[in-house]
């Protein structure tokens, strides 16, 4: 009887990690560190009781290789984890705008561009620096102060 149990717990929780790939519920996941290694550890010493040391070996290396793989993650995450910010289409349009003018005031200021990737991505973190500048983590200019006059 108690092995109907084990083996029923041991496919739930097989389906929840299966279900924890899928899932963008924290929950889950919580759950799956949790439940993991407290059943591998139960699954181990239940092995163990029943005298049979050969069928706690892989329970065992399993359990290792989970320690194992949450503490790889922990050494690799990134310290400090970065938000990503959505821009709405008016701090593009007037990012843009920004960036046109500030190019016909002084267009030696800019290099030249040969539409290769690195030209966008130089383009594209200029205009995010813009609109960075003017969030409200910073606050020091509003866009509309930005904007020069046409000098003629």
């Amino acid at each position: 009887m108690i092995e109907i149990i084990n083996n029923c717990f041991g496919s739930f929780l097989i389906a929840l990690v299966i279900y924890a790939f899928f899932s963008k519920r924290q929950w889950v996941d919580f759950a799956v560190l949790g439940l993991t290694p407290l059943y591998l550890i139960y699954l181990i010493g239940f092995k163990l009781g029943t005298g049979d040391l050969s069928a706690a070996i892989i329970p065992f290396v399993v359990l290792l290789a989970y320690i194992g793989t949450i503490i790889w993650k922990i050494k690799n995450a990134p310290e400090d984890p970065q938000e990503l910010r959505s821009y709405t289409r008016d701090e593009l349009i007037t990012a843009k705008k920004i960036y046109d003018q500030n190019y016909l005031a002084d267009p030696e200021g800019f290099e030249e561009t040969k539409g290769t990737y690195e030209d966008a991505q130089v383009t594209i973190d200029y205009l995010l620096g813009i609109i960075d500048a003017d969030s409200e983590k910073f606050k020091k200019i509003r866009y509309e102060s930005k904007l020069q006059p046409a000098e003629s």
